[in-house]
């Protein structure tokens, strides 16, 4: 499994807000992120085992926190540690 950061165009209205999927090793983007957040300082995606994936970052704007996701026969959980999350 492979965590992929990705940052999707919007409009000029809105920010830019930072994404991070799930997806099998060396597979595509689809469907829904496990995080997104716009205002993003310092973001990390860190594997601390073949099933846990803790995202840090310094600070984000969040608007989407998966705690976990089952892909097949595999579940990862997913942690988070936003040390300054803006409202």
């Amino acid at each position: 499994m492979d965590a992929v950061v990705a940052e999707v165009a919007t409009d000029a209205t809105v920010g830019t807000p930072t994404e991070i999927y799930l997806v099998p090793s060396g597979g595509k983007i689809a469907g829904q992120p496990v995080f997104r957040a716009d205002k993003v300082a310092v973001l990390r995606a860190i594997w601390e085992n073949d099933h846990q994936l803790l995202i840090k970052a310094n600070s984000a704007r969040v608007f989407r926190q998966t705690p976990s996701v089952t892909s097949g026969k595999t579940s990862i959980v997913v942690r988070y540690e936003i040390e300054d999350e803006i409202k």
